[in-house]
């Protein structure tokens, strides 16, 4: 397709945005929402709502005002059967999975045929828009910190200086103050969010991906890796969760190369703020273990940090960021006061939305109004009641796209600007169901969560 018939491909589904400025009225009015929303939402709820978002305010004061603290995190509430899962074996997963190798990528790692796709489309006469050699080398480059360092040390770097604790002893402050300083640390290292939880051994993996055993030890006073067993000492009862946005300007184009060089980069700050936050704590006098994807399963763990809410795609959604968001994880012994889950409305609105399910090239998200315990690959990890994700089918469409996809985090109506419009959506949809099916629609309308075949990564390059 030429760039001209893209451009004309795009006016045809793009909506025309000129005239889109709205008051708070005229859009309260065309939507059919004034007046109702008194009734639905309650008058005095926005005000009697606690202001709470992992123990602290997002600056959206709407936002603010109907994220509020629960008990219970939504896995328990909304959906059932988490306490039935078991700890799993990193090797099931897709990307490690043997299995899978064998039924769709000819018993070779699934990155060869991915591989040979991105070379299939490099090698075109003329390879398709987000998929040239500029846009496949920045998504490359973007990985550098993850993959060529060492960020994720089980040791101490030589960042901080260890020395200084043989004269003036550890860092000692309360559990509330901690919480505090870890936030305040993150907060210097680049945007996100951060939280902490209580460490809940179910979501560690059994075993790493080459089938070592990941053993909590009381016999353990500090972090080891062994041929035999990677021991976490059972003392290290603190999860420090940090949520990263990812670059937003290219997110509509997913499911291309460009949009891949988000997720690089995204990672990338993944390692850097787990990094300098384990390095932090070991220059403080504690023991801290910087994690990535390894060693545990994030979404559960940055729910239990309330940090956000589980989503119809299988992944978190945040208040603030919503979908289009990296997590990284530090294990330490620093006594930290742990925030509480949040409830923000999320799992009510993807009952409705489906929005992911219907932009998902691979069909590997459910349509299924409920959850459900219907597992949709061997991949997933049976026992609980949610919307279970074919991870199988996934990581295939990526082997064929030449280029992960993530059409499912960008294409979410929560990854919104922070203007009063998104503030007011996110509110009112934290209050009550009635409006949801709305705004999932308007959404559309308004011309946002597009993918790359509606908008043109060339316009970045040249913008």
């Amino acid at each position: 397709m030429s760039i001209q018939d893209r451009g004309d491909k795009m006016a045809e589904k793009q909506p025309d945005k000129k005239g889109l400025t709205l008051s708070r009225r005229d859009f309260l009015k065309s939507t059919g929402i004034a007046g109702l929303t008194a009734g639905a939402v309650g008058a005095s709820s926005f005000i009697n709502s606690k202001p709470a978002f992992a123990g602290e305010k997002t600056g959206q004061p709407i936002v603010d005002f109907t994220v509020k603290e629960v008990d219970q995190p939504k896995y328990k509430t909304f959906f059932e059967g988490s306490e039935n899962l078991k700890r799993f074996h990193q090797a099931n997963e897709a990307f490690k999975n043997k299995d899978l190798a064998k039924k769709n990528f000819d018993g070779k790692p699934w990155f060869v045929k991915y591989e040979e796709t991105v070379m299939q489309k490099l090698t075109m006469d003329k390879p398709p828009a987000g998929y040239t050699l500029i846009d496949q080398t920045l998504a490359n480059v973007s990985w550098t910190s993850y993959k060529t360092t060492n960020f994720f040390s089980w040791e101490p770097i030589g960042a901080a200086n260890l020395k200084r604790l043989e004269v003036v002893g550890k860092w000692e402050g309360t559990p509330e103050e901690n919480n505090k300083i870890v936030k305040k640390a993150a907060q210097m290292w680049g945007p996100g969010e951060t939280g902490v939880a209580e460490v809940n051994e179910q979501w560690f993996y059994s075993h790493e991906a080459n089938g070592t055993p990941i053993i909590f030890s009381d016999k353990h006073d500090k972090p080891v890796q062994t041929k035999e067993a990677w021991y976490i000492p059972k003392t290290m009862k603190s999860l420090i969760v940090m949520v990263i946005p990812m670059y937003e300007p290219v997110r509509k184009y997913v499911p291309s190369a460009l949009a891949g060089g988000a997720v690089g980069t995204g990672y990338s700050l993944m390692a850097e703020k787990a990094s300098k936050m384990a390095e932090f704590l070991r220059g403080l006098g504690y023991n801290a273990i910087p994690m990535g994807n390894e060693i545990g399963l994030s979404v559960p763990m940055a729910i239990d940090a309330g940090l956000g809410e589980l989503g119809r795609h299988g992944l978190l959604v945040n208040p603030k960021w919503g979908s289009w968001i990296r997590i990284s994880k530090v294990l330490t012994d620093m006594p930290i006061a742990p925030d509480k889950p949040i409830d923000f409305g999320v799992a009510e609105f993807c009952r409705t939305c489906m929005k992911c399910a219907e932009n998902c090239p691979s069909e590997s998200i459910s349509f299924d109004k409920d959850p459900s315990y219907e597992i949709k690959c061997p991949s997933n990890n049976p026992g609980m009641k949610k919307w279970y994700v074919d991870t199988w089918s996934c990581l295939t469409f990526w082997t064929e796209n030449g280029a992960g996809c993530t059409n499912c985090q960008g294409i979410c109506p929560y990854n919104k600007p922070h203007t009063w419009i998104h503030d007011v959506v996110k509110g009112i949809s934290a209050k009550t169901t009635v409006f949801n099916s709305t705004f999932a629609a308007l959404d559309d309308i308004l011309g946002y969560g597009g993918t790359v075949d509606e908008n043109n990564p060339e316009e970045w390059w040249k913008s």
